[in-house]
């Protein structure tokens, strides 16, 4: 991951977030292959997109489930409880 911003990865990235990167990295290099019959179809990018979406897309869900199960305070009726 030397190539990549630190900033982008945050002070600890996620399993998602390094494959993802990873799987972006190695799709882009497959298109600048020089013989146009080595690099993927158009089609072929479209769907390794999709799939790499995906998996930040749940990567994205886990972090915002996570930062729900994180709050300790909510507001009830006027009063602050705590979570159990």
């Amino acid at each position: 991951m030397g190539v990549v911003d630190q900033r982008l990865l945050g002070h600890n990235p996620s399993v998602e977030v390094i494959t993802s990167i990873r799987l972006f990295s190695e799709l882009a290099l497959a298109c600048l292959r020089e013989k146009k019959g080595e690099r993927p179809s158009m089609k072929a990018v479209v769907q390794e997109l999709q799939r790499i979406i995906k998996i930040v897309d749940k990567e994205e869900v886990f972090s915002e489930v996570e930062i729900m199960q994180s709050k300790t305070l909510i507001m009830s009726c006027g009063r602050i409880q705590k979570l159990k």
